[in-house]
């Protein structure tokens, strides 16, 4: 097994008129153990991971507003935040003959929103959209499921994944129809979804020096309670 800790922190800055986060420092502290039992024809593995991030934002400064100001287009006040995550996996890795194996994986996951999905608000070109952050964001939180069959050849190698994720507090930019600037304006916010999906991999050696791979993945990523495909994620 392994046990390991890490410490992380991003001063961030962005200057210039299309800086859309004012300037954050974050701090993040993690430990971590893996483990892993062999008994010969299969081997367990267990994961667990927490962590701790703090954002310390410098507030917007204050603006006077003129009396007809378009309040839904004003940046928000930003504030603080700090979030503790905690995930764990289980796992069982079993052989199939020489050059098989089945792989299944268990999960429960937590990622704290991004710097950038709780502070921007601006265009940015780069994403075709206006966005919004929302410094109120939660902890998102994931079970899932993996299912893998691998296959390892002298000269050909493939591996099909399918795997089924219920997230809660998902974090995703909600696109409006309105506009800002030439762009269409984006909410960062949360609920649950669910993803499903598989992806598909190979690759041969036809040559010494030429080897051919090729891969595809399809998910189908909806928001349950509203029953609505999410927005730019591509299904194929």
């Amino acid at each position: 097994g392994r046990l390991g800790a890490e410490w992380f922190r991003r001063d961030f800055e962005a200057r210039g008129t299309e800086a859309l986060a004012p300037p954050t420092v974050q701090d993040t502290f993690a430990g971590f153990a893996y483990e892993e039992m062999d008994f010969t024809s299969f081997r367990l593995q267990f994961g667990a991971r927490a962590e701790h991030i703090s954002y310390d934002v410098t507030p917007r400064p204050v603006v006077a507003l003129p009396p007809d100001a378009d309040l839904d287009h004003i940046a928000p006040q930003v504030r603080d935040r700090s979030f503790t995550a905690m995930s764990g996996s289980f796992g069982l890795h079993t052989n199939i003959g020489t050059a098989g194996a089945f792989v299944v994986n268990f999960s429960g996951a937590s990622r704290a929103p991004a710097l950038e999905e709780l502070y921007n608000f601006g265009p940015h070109v780069g994403n075709l959209a206006f966005e919004i952050g929302n410094p109120d964001l939660d902890v998102e939180r994931t079970l899932g499921v993996d299912v893998s069959l691998r296959s390892r050849h002298a000269k050909a190698q493939g591996e099909l994944n399918l795997f089924a994720y219920n997230i809660s507090n998902f974090v995703f930019l909600d696109l409006h129809e309105e506009e800002i600037d030439g762009l269409r304006e984006a909410d960062f916010v949360q609920a649950d979804a669910r993803f499903i999906g598989a992806e598909a991999s190979g690759s041969l050696d036809l040559h010494p020096r030429l080897h051919l791979h090729g891969g595809a993945s399809y998910v189908r990523a909806k928001l349950t309670e509203a029953d609505t495909f999410l927005p730019r994620i591509p299904a194929l």
